[in-house]
């Protein structure tokens, strides 16, 4: 199968949607070891499989002349080779050695700084917003902060199913408090200190995104006693923003 058309087919499994987590290739074509990851850098520049090229032979047991491996008379002697052991179609076990995406190293961060926003779609207003969530981070080996880099995470406070329950052990991880319904809410509680933000973070390359796969905390949820007063908001204080589509990983 060319490496055009493979990478088409896997894509369609690999389109993110919130009722599924993952995706099962079923590979008997050797494709991925020939082609390589599909997100690689030199994806499509075929690797020879075992077999290929120049045409196996074997040698006949009675006069020692190279013939065809498929061969079943000796053209030389004229002697016939007993017929092969059936084999299987597939072999019976999974490739283990080749991958379907390159597997990119953990970066570990180091946070300096956090913010939060209300961010709703500019395209698609009626549409649910999210609170953002900004992370001021440097690497954890690095000096300095030249290098201070901000990973974003969304949460989805006011959606449906899968990205609900996503919001709810966000939540969950960084305070006491209820879960709030709305984004809103969730940025009021913030503001008065209810939840505790990462010390560090570890992030897994996502296309142009980084995915944060893991994050460190140096003290519990905040207590209720330890909240701020509620803030009013001011006129002046606007807490919410529009972004285009490209603009967030969803």
């Amino acid at each position: 199968m060319s490496a055009g058309l493979f990478a088409q087919i896997v894509g369609r499994g690999l389109r993110k949607h919130e009722s599924k987590a993952d995706c099962l290739v079923l590979d008997f074509g050797g494709n991925i070891r020939r082609h390589g990851p599909i997100d690689s850098d030199d994806y499509g520049t075929e690797v020879k499989l075992p077999g290929e090229g120049s045409a196996p032979k074997k040698n006949c047991p009675n006069c020692e002349s190279a013939v065809a491996i498929s061969a079943q008379i000796c053209e030389d002697c004229g002697f016939k080779f007993p017929p092969a052991e059936p084999a299987d179609k597939h072999d019976s076990n999974a490739d283990e050695n080749s991958t379907l995406i390159g597997q990119a190293e953990p970066e570990q961060w180091v946070v300096v700084g956090c913010s939060w926003t209300k961010w709703t779609k500019r395209k698609e207003p009626d549409k649910p917003p999210t609170l953002r969530v900004m992370y001021d981070c440097q690497p954890a080996d690095a000096e300095g902060n030249l290098s201070n880099e901000d990973i974003s995470e969304w949460v989805c406070f006011e959606h449906d199913g899968y990205a609900r329950k996503k919001a709810q052990a966000w939540w969950d991880a960084h305070s006491i408090a209820d879960c709030p319904d709305t984004v809103d809410a969730a940025i009021k509680l913030l503001d008065r200190g209810c939840c505790r933000m990462p010390i560090g973070l570890i992030t897994k390359s996502d296309g142009k995104w980084r995915s944060i796969v893991k994050q460190a905390f140096a003290d519990q949820c905040p207590l209720e006693y330890d909240w701020l007063a509620e803030k009013q908001k001011t006129e002046d204080e606007d807490y919410e923003y529009t972004f285009d589509d490209d603009e967030v990983p969803f």
